[in-house]
């Protein structure tokens, strides 16, 4: 396979890899929600251009640069608990997977270098969540990216 070729597979398997590291993310926010019954609004996953929609529960956008669950904290008379897990589900997923990428991530085969990438994704993540860092930051690194990417393409 030449270079140009396996460098846009490469770059189609990073976009799945973000794009599912954030759904599976937002997905640890959700459950917290849904146990602790807080009022949930909607989940989105990604900006630009909307690819899927399912009513108007999860919208995904085409950038995986973002995601987020609306929900009402304020409009909810449960134990405060319940609001601190469900801000901390997404953070302890992104820490789950991070751990279950990193410990399959040692042979030197594709797949162990998919997994490498999406240990070092969900490592992000969970920093990024956890200093409170918005989607802004991940736009620009994956902007970074890209430009990097695509400079190689053109150089060779």
């Amino acid at each position: 396979m030449n270079f140009a070729v396996n460098t846009v597979l490469w770059f189609i398997a990073g976009f799945l890899i973000v794009h599912v590291s954030i759904f599976l993310h937002e997905v640890g926010h959700l459950i917290f929600c849904l146990l602790y019954k807080l009022p949930v609004g909607r989940m989105f996953v990604g900006s630009g251009p909307v690819v899927f929609r399912f009513k108007d529960c999860l919208v995904w956008g085409l950038w995986p640069t973002e995601g987020g669950v609306d929900f009402s904290a304020d409009k909810w008379s449960g134990p405060a608990s319940g609001a601190v897990l469900s801000i901390a589900g997404g953070p302890l997923t992104s820490y789950m997977l991070w751990v279950v990428c990193r410990s399959h991530a040692n042979d030197v085969t594709v797949t162990g270098a998919v997994l490498s990438f999406a240990s070092v994704l969900n490592g992000l993540l969970l920093v990024l969540s956890l200093t409170g860092t918005d989607g802004h930051l991940l736009k620009n690194i994956v902007g970074q990216i890209r430009r990097q990417l695509l400079q190689q393409v053109s150089d060779e």
